[in-house]
């Protein structure tokens, strides 16, 4: 392989990377897509779990919602893949 073939191979896996990076859950992505609860603080940690105690409904239906957005992402992944796949063809 020459200089030029590595070149763009590089530059390729370094831009999937930044691609696969975008999708990685945010705060926000977190709570618009219902995937959890942040709760940075020890205070806010013992609050949190004693209301999902109070409230287990709630955590099932976080559960869901981890699942909806996995099936969700794992074809997301996929698609990806597929491009790079053609990209380097």
């Amino acid at each position: 392989i020459g200089r030029k073939s590595t070149l763009v191979a590089s530059l390729l896996l370094m831009g999937a990377s930044t691609l696969l990076i975008a999708f990685l859950p945010t705060y926000a992505m977190m709570d618009r897509h219902g995937l959890g609860w942040v709760a940075l603080e020890r205070l806010e940690q013992r609050t949190l779990l004693e209301k999902l105690v109070r409230q287990p409904e709630q955590l099932q239906a976080a559960r869901q919602s981890v699942e909806r957005y996995r099936e969700w992402n794992t074809q997301a992944v996929r698609q990806i893949a597929r491009l790079v796949e053609n990209l380097l063809k």
